[in-house]
This record gives C-alpha cells, sequence and structure tokens, in this order.
C-alpha cells in the first residue's frame, strides 16, 4: 500500500482516490513514480506491507521552489500623519521557507 500523508494512493496494484496521471505504481519493484514534480508533492510518502508485525517505510520528499512575493500591502505610496500607525506586511512563497528582511530608505535614497 502507498500512501501520502493519510491519503491513499495505491493498494496493490489497485489505484485509490482521484486519479492523477503523473504518480504511478509499479509492481515490479514495488516503486511509486512521480512525474512532473511540483511544490503540492512535498510531504510524506509511506510505503506499507500487510505482514505481521506491520513493516511501513516513510520517504518524506521536499521540492524546493525559488522565492517568490505574493503579496506587499500597502502596495502604493502612503502618506501619512506623524504619529499614526502604519501595518507593513510581505507574504513570500518558497521552499526553502525565505528569509524576509526588511529595510527603511530615507527620502533620496535609491
Amino acid at each position: 500500500m502507498w500512501r501520502k500523508e493519510s491519503t491513499l494512493l495505491y493498494v496493490d496494484k489497485i489505484h485509490q482516490g482521484a486519479k492523477d496521471p503523473r504518480i504511478t505504481y509499479h509492481r515490479h519493484n514495488n516503486s511509486l513514480i512521480v512525474t512532473n514534480v511540483n511544490t503540492r508533492d512535498s510531504g510524506q510518502y509511506y510505503c506499507t506491507f500487510s505482514t505481521t508485525p506491520k513493516v511501513e517505510v516513510m520517504h518524506t520528499v521536499n521540492v524546493f521552489a525559488p522565492a517568490a512575493i505574493n503579496n506587499i500591502q500597502p502596495s502604493r505610496t502612503l502618506t501619512i500623519d506623524k504619529g499614526s500607525a502604519v501595518t507593513l506586511k510581505c507574504s513570500v512563497t518558497g521552499y526553502p521557507r525565505p528569509e524576509i528582511k526588511w529595510k527603511k530608505l530615507f527620502c533620496g535614497e535609491v
């Protein structure tokens, strides 16, 4: 049996759940093949044999992805009154998780 996290992928050679054509099972060597890998394929994969005692092997898959900025708030130049509060947000994705660093530029600085 093959599963990703708690989702069954294959029991023996029978595909379980929603069919993903990128994921195939090779019975001759009990291997799971994932093609055209993307970040959603990251996670824990388990190969379980129905023996007594049960034998299970876990594989951790981490798909590397470049850092990307998804959202910056506010998305425009702000003019605020002295003493006011402002919240700045920056949402990023990537693996490994990107580190966000903030820097204050003074007027005229680039």
